[in-house]
């Protein structure tokens, strides 16, 4: 068992580190066996009335610093963990962050929310446990020093049984530790998928008869997963126990008849045989709780370098501002860009282009297609969210460098077809909250809803009321560049009138460029630029600059 990932894990930037419990839990262990000692010290020397008070007043001296040095312990083992994890969740979110988004996509949201939640809980909740296990370990070697002293008969029997007990322990504890799947990660899959589902499994039994049984499915196989592991670290627990009995009982029936000497020291050495039965029980209890825990640790760890693997930041795109020759463009040109969804290696997937147009600032581009054309694929491309496999995006004729993705992308504001509405409004500041009411106004939305301490009042709305606060939060952030996947798809009749002929003009007016994935074509008349795909490809460019 490596605990080196454990003990790194443990070290954070605070300065708080798990050598200071080692140690207190040292000091610990050696002040309870001293008690055991004097225990069996007084114990003989019953009827020596004349040490009765200094033996007393060591018993108080030992107690107090046995006790005091635990809870000083556990205190900073709780401390530490919990640092530990602030600082493992704080590095979680800034990885999520800085992760590109595809990537996020292939990693699953099982999986990073079973890493973020499940296995830094059950290090929480492990803390105060471990670090009673790591006192009971120089108790045990205390004892056993002890135990030597008094009989090295007794010694050895107790060292041979000790020995069985902890190996067999430890090898349960490899076999229960060699899975690498995370089975959480499956619940989490399966609730998400249920609770996404809802309205559909509510208007059709079937679907809803067999996505429960799949879920049952799982949980009955994670069940049995996890009663085998639990089960047989139980018997032998049980097991162990029994070892302890037996031990006893060599010491009063067949350590005698191996030395002679032993019978003067049977009941000391007894006695400190039943001292050891509770710390070599946490020990062995905490075996498997340890492995759990230093599971947990590799896959958070793991998680935590694909994360940084596959960071903005790693590869030098940290810079959020886009500098002057981005910020003042006049045309972004996607020449021959590229890309394909990977379903199976052996049968392919779906691909988007190559693909070449241009947009000019303050201009409007509309593109449309049917279903699964790749309108909103051409989306992430021109955001960068997906990578193109090949191709170039130019500003003014100069190709953006991959150094430079993280300041293209703040060019752009978006509303996706699946967007996320937030009460709180962290991409912008106090002096963008005139901009946003003004916008909620304009958008017949400030009637339902306030900004009230840096949030919205509710966002208990319709899909299509909602998606109007998410476009008045896009616009607030007045970044150059709007883009709409089917916006206008969830508003009614008249809002959708006005929202291309009045609100479209509005925003273009402003110096802002658009594009926008739209099936409305009564309105195509509002575009400058009109890109129509078919099977991701372009099939043809109307108006605007056609091939740049």
């Amino acid at each position: 068992m490596k605990f080196k990932p454990f003990l790194t894990f443990l070290q954070t930037e605070d300065g708080y580190s798990f050598g200071g419990v080692v140690a207190l839990a040292f000091i610990s262990g050696i002040a309870n066996t001293a008690i055991l000692a004097l225990i069996n010290v007084a114990a003989k020397d019953l009827d020596a009335h004349s040490t009765a008070i200094p033996t007393a007043v060591m018993f108080i001296c030992l107690v107090s610093l046995a006790v005091g040095t635990e809870a000083i312990m556990i205190k900073r083992a709780i401390t530490t963990v919990e640092y530990a994890i602030h600082a493992a969740r704080c590095r979680f979110i800034t990885g999520l962050q800085d992760c590109e988004f595809i990537d996020l996509q292939n990693m699953g949201r099982g999986r990073l929310y079973a890493g973020i939640s499940n296995n830094l809980q059950s290090l929480s909740a492990s803390s105060w446990n471990l670090a009673i296990s790591a006192k009971m370990v120089p108790l045990v070697m205390g004892t056993s020093a002890y135990m030597l002293y008094l009989s090295a008969t007794g010694f050895l029997v107790m060292a041979i049984a000790l020995s069985l007990i902890l190996l067999l322990f430890v090898k349960n504890a490899r076999a229960n530790g060699n899975s690498d799947k995370n089975p959480n990660a499956e619940i989490y899959d399966g609730v998400a998928d249920i609770l996404s589902a809802t309205r559909e499994a509510r208007l059709n039994s079937r679907r809803a008869a067999r996505s429960s049984q799949r879920f049952q499915e799982t949980s009955e196989r994670v069940r049995g997963q996890t009663y085998a592991k639990e089960h047989s670290i139980a018997i032998k627990y049980v097991f162990s126990q029994a070892a302890f009995f037996m031990l006893i009982g060599s010491m009063i029936f067949i350590a005698p008849v191996i030395s002679e000497t032993f019978g003067e020291t049977v009941q000391q050495s007894t006695t400190a045989i039943l001292f050891l039965i509770g710390p070599v029980g946490a020990i062995v209890s905490s075996v498997p709780q340890l492995q759990t825990c230093l599971k947990a640790i590799t896959e958070v760890t793991n998680l935590q370098k694909e994360l940084e693997k596959n960071s903005v930041r790693s590869t030098g795109n940290a810079a959020e501002v886009p500098p002057d020759h981005l910020n003042s463009f006049e045309v972004v040109k996607f020449d021959n860009i590229q890309f394909s969804h990977e379903v199976d290696k052996q049968e392919g997937g779906f691909t988007v282009g190559p693909i070449t147009f241009a947009v000019e600032r303050g201009s409007v581009t509309f593109i449309t297609g049917g279903n699964g054309s790749g309108k909103s694929t051409i989306l992430h491309l021109i955001t960068t969210l997906y990578p193109m496999f090949s191709g170039q995006i130019q500003i003014d004729g100069t190709n953006v460098r991959k150094g430079e993705l993280t300041a293209y992308r703040n060019l752009f504001a978006a509303v996706f077809s699946d967007f996320y509405l937030d009460r709180y409004l962290d991409s912008l500041n106090e002096s963008d909250i005139p901009s946003l009411n003004s916008w909620l106004k304009v958008l017949e939305m400030d009637r339902s809803v306030m900004v009230q301490g840096g949030l919205f009042t509710t966002t208990d709305l319709s899909t299509g009321q909602r998606k109007r606060l998410a476009l008045a939060i896009a616009l607030a952030e007045d970044k150059p560049i709007l883009i709409l996947d089917e916006w206008a798809a969830d508003q009614d009749p008249h809002f959708r009138k006005k929202f291309y002929r009045e609100i479209l003009p509005k925003i273009k007016s402003g110096g802002r460029t658009i594009i926008a994935v739209t099936h409305d074509d009564a309105y195509f008349d509002v575009c400058d630029q009109l890109v129509q795909l078919r099977d991701g490809q372009i099939i043809s460019i109307s108006g605007g600059l056609v091939n740049g």
